[in-house]
């Protein structure tokens, strides 16, 4: 029985989630990551808690979603790209300790800009010439590289080999924010 209703719910302890395969989405490819995530706070001060991430944090190649800054009080979405290309994060400047709902979280990259969206409507997004990630587990709940750990509800996470249209976002937030009482 599944009392939980597809919900993970993590305590910033050290239980993650990885999956035994690869995302085999690299290089350039376009991509779409997607998430619901209710954090409620600032996951107990640290820095940089990751929801969900691919890649690999050590080469500075990954693609994430979660919180960041000084005390982890703003929701990030990073892509990071090849060490040779522009990379970094986007702090979206949206307090994810400011209520307790549940949010959408999708990040898309179409092979040139990369988009951070929140409850279907974009926060964040700029040039990014490559995000070669390579192939590498879905991690869930645990930053990709440092030992943090997410603390908070996590459920509904996709991958797509391909950009999710602006529109596309938004029909994914309103057929299930019923679902997370929105």
């Amino acid at each position: 029985e599944n009392t939980n209703a597809g919900v993970f719910s993590f305590d910033g302890g050290t239980n993650y989630i990885d999956t035994t395969n690869n995302v085999s989405i690299s290089s350039n490819q376009p991509r779409t990551m997607s998430v619901w995530v209710k954090g409620g706070s600032t996951n107990n001060g640290k820095n940089w808690p990751m929801a969900v991430a691919f890649g690999a944090g050590s080469s500075d190649r990954a693609m994430w979603i979660g919180g960041g800054g000084s005390g982890a009080a703003y929701w990030y979405f990073g892509w990071w790209g090849s060490p040779s290309a522009t990379s970094g994060d986007f702090d979206t400047g949206v307090r994810m300790d400011a209520d307790s709902n549940w949010h959408l979280l999708i990040s898309t990259y179409d092979g040139a800009i990369a988009r951070g969206y929140i409850d279907g409507v974009e926060v964040a997004s700029g040039s990014r010439p490559s995000i070669n990630t390579g192939s590498s587990l879905l991690i869930i709940g645990k930053h990709l590289q440092d030992g943090v750990y997410w603390d908070g509800l996590i459920s509904n996470i996709h991958i797509y080999n391909r950009a999710l249209s602006a529109s596309e976002v938004l029909f994914n937030y309103n057929a299930l924010k019923g679902r997370f009482g929105l």
